[in-house]
């Protein structure tokens, strides 16, 4: 895999973690409700959707090569946009 390939797979990781992060907040409704099936539904199906796209997506991009620094990525993103309070940057203006 060049170079070229490891960006684009490296920055897709970070702006999927930045997505999985909206997804995540979007659907905290379900994920976090006081019925236990539902919670667990809700949690396994955003789960296995949200790998399946990112699957689908990396393996257009670098054949399906997974390495641990994609799976940081992921993470990174995940975190940078919950420090940086994107999701009530976004709908701050939607709220008034």
């Amino acid at each position: 895999m060049n170079l070229i390939v490891q960006l684009k797979s490296l920055a897709f990781s970070f702006f999927f973690g930045v997505c999985f992060y909206f997804i995540v907040k979007a659907c905290s409704k379900f994920l976090y409700s006081n019925k236990k099936y539902e919670n667990l539904i809700s949690a396994f199906l955003v789960s296995i959707v949200s790998c399946l796209i990112f699957f689908i997506i990396i393996k257009k991009i670098n054949n399906g090569i997974i390495h641990l620094y994609f799976i940081l990525s992921i993470i990174l993103g995940y975190f940078v946009s919950y420090k940086l309070k994107i999701w009530d940057i976004i709908f701050k203006k939607f709220k008034k």
